[in-house]
This record gives structure tokens, C-alpha cells and sequence, in this order.
């Protein structure tokens, strides 16, 4: 994952895929989901931007 906080103080981590397609979501209650990145390898650094004004956050990735 290697998950950090860049100098804007958002959260980033790496999706570990070897091939494929992913999207991101990123929920704070666990009910509702939404999307923040749609990529593909090796693309697999994920930024979440909105992350400096959300409290806390927790995230999945979804492959097709």
C-alpha cells in the first residue's frame, strides 16, 4: 500500500495490481461510496485531494 501524507496533506497510497483496470471509492460511513480514481496499471498511485477537509476516511478498490 505504502500509504503517507504529501506536503498538501493529502492522503495517498498505491493500489497493487500487476494488470488491469481499477476505481477507488472512498466512503465515511460505509454505506455510501464514492468514486475518487479510475485508472489502470501502472498507474496505481492514488491521490485522494478531498482528504485534508474530510475527518476520517476509509477506502476500496474495485476491479471490473
Amino acid at each position: 500500500l505504502n500509504p503517507g501524507i504529501n506536503g498538501l496533506g493529502q492522503f495517498y497510497f498505491d493500489v497493487g495490481l500487476s494488470s488491469g483496470g481499477f476505481t477507488v471509492e472512498a466512503s465515511t460511513n460505509l454505506t455510501t461510496w464514492e468514486p475518487i480514481y479510475t485508472g489502470g496499471v501502472p498507474f496505481t498511485n492514488v491521490i485522494d485531494t478531498a482528504s485534508p477537509g474530510i475527518p476520517s476516511r476509509v477506502y476500496r478498490a474495485r476491479t471490473p
